[in-house]
């Protein structure tokens, strides 16, 4: 063998390493584009059979069945619970203020979902304790919007 042979031989092998590298960084990002893909992919099919939130009709409230007589005059209101659904005028500014710190403290700085109240939720819950994550906004969803999951109890 001559010495350009043993030289190409010698340099041929050099990059293998540098190539075999390359080639699993490049795999990885590979599978994570796939992966990312594909999470998408769930997370956009889950998110189309939700109702419109604008819409009113969205909102599963339960109000009373009020029975009226011939005349008009009502005879009975038969509920579950006793609510009336009233505009936001009509609360008053302490009402809301008192349940927002109560329920959210945070309300303000999140945008729905409190990822430092989940931790602690979920680090609670790891240590035996028991304490909610939801924000009221979550709460607001579940109850009105997700008319499958508003009767479940979360722990």
């Amino acid at each position: 063998m001559g010495i350009r042979t043993r030289r190409a031989h010698k340099h041929a092998n050099t990059h293998v390493v540098g190539f075999g590298i390359a080639g699993f960084f490049g795999f990885l990002a590979l599978l994570a584009l796939a992966f990312a893909i594909s999470l998408g992919a769930v997370v956009s099919s889950w998110l189309e059979d939700l109702p419109d939130y604008n819409s009113a009709d969205a909102y599963l409230v339960a109000e009373p069945t009020r029975v009226y007589d011939a005349k008009g005059n009502d005879i009975v209101d038969y509920y579950l619970q006793q609510r009336r659904s009233v505009t936001l005028d009509q609360i008053s500014p302490y009402v809301l203020k008192a349940t927002v710190d109560t329920e959210d403290r945070r309300f303000y700085q999140h945008g729905g979902i409190d990822a430092w109240g989940i931790t602690r939720a979920a680090v609670g819950a790891l240590s035996g304790g028991g304490e909610g994550a939801s924000t009221i906004t979550q709460q607001l969803v579940r109850n009105t919007v997700l008319s499958n999951e508003q009767f479940e109890r979360s722990a």
